[in-house]
């Protein structure tokens, strides 16, 4: 008798944005667009396939979300015990601070500069099942802007704007970040101390991509989770029939136990189908 084993991964339930929608609503369009593509024997093959490439995306945002969260407590701490004076000793000519986190920053950004840029080159693998190639995004501006040309050409202009726009906001400064980090020997500059009355001070952290380093993580897993959310959802799309288009809902409109955002709707019904476009609020969390 073959046993089922049941692993708990997270502590969020469905109500989570990244359950309900990476997870959950990911995986219930996915069984819709590779039956319509693959409706025969091969439906099981290819859709394993889907999901092994895509845990693999999903795999890595987890743990840049885990780093991120973890920068975001480390620094909140530490500006409680700064600003309460807790470890903080203040002498005639100098002052001390008896706990320092210039280590754990330079490691928890890392962590979501790495992970991040690995979920965004995983999902290459998953496109490629609906025959989107998006390899052209981890190239020079050249070279990806001949692949944004091909995209064009194949009938892919949406997906082209949302990858154009996305790389000026925020793919290409984390993606060069990232290499500074793995590569160049860049390390997170250090705290300073302000001092805002006298014996008072406050941590000022380092800037990261134009971010104080606790925004930086949060900032950069919301987009890291739209942009994955984006991709997928679009190379899934290019699979719909004639009779059924994806369209969004509204966020207002949407469950709150499982806050999925998207739905199939027919043709010809009145509402537009849905196309990627970049927002740095796609993601409330």
């Amino acid at each position: 008798m073959t046993m089922f084993q049941i692993v708990r991964i997270s502590d969020e339930g469905s109500s989570s944005e990244f359950v309900a929608r990476l997870m959950f609503g990911v995986l219930q369009l996915r069984e819709e667009a590779i039956r319509r593509l693959w409706p025969g024997p091969e439906f099981q093959a290819h859709r394993d396939k889907f999901d092994e490439r895509y845990d693999a995306v999903l795999a890595a945002v987890r743990t840049a979300r885990k780093a991120a969260l973890d920068l975001e407590q480390l620094v909140a701490q530490h500006t409680v015990k700064v600003e309460s004076g807790e470890i903080v000793t203040v002498q005639q000519h100098a002052v001390s601070f008896s706990e320092g986190i210039d280590s754990a920053i330079h490691d928890y950004v890392g962590r979501v500069l790495t992970q991040g840029v690995i979920a965004l080159k995983a999902l290459q693998a998953v496109t490629k099942i609906f025959g989107i190639e998006i390899g052209s995004v981890f190239q020079k501006q050249v070279s990806f802007e001949r692949g944004m040309n091909r995209l064009q050409t194949a009938g892919h202009g949406a997906l082209a704007a949302y990858l154009r726009a996305a790389r000026s906001a925020w793919t290409e400064s984390f993606i060069s970040q990232r290499t500074a980090v793995e590569h160049d020997g860049w390390v997170a500059p250090r705290v300073r101390y302000e001092m805002t009355s006298p014996g008072r001070y406050t941590p000022v952290t380092p800037s990261i991509c134009g971010s104080p380093a606790a925004e930086f993580g949060r900032l950069s897993v919301r987009r890291l989770q739209a942009f994955v959310e984006n991709v997928v959802v679009y190379a899934m799309s290019t699979s719909a029939s004639g009779v059924l288009i994806l369209v969004e809902i509204p966020r207002a409109e949407r469950r709150q136990e499982v806050a999925v955002r998207f739905k199939n709707a027919l043709v010809g019904g009145g509402i537009p189908p849905w196309r990627p476009t970049y927002s740095d609020d796609d993601f409330l969390t």
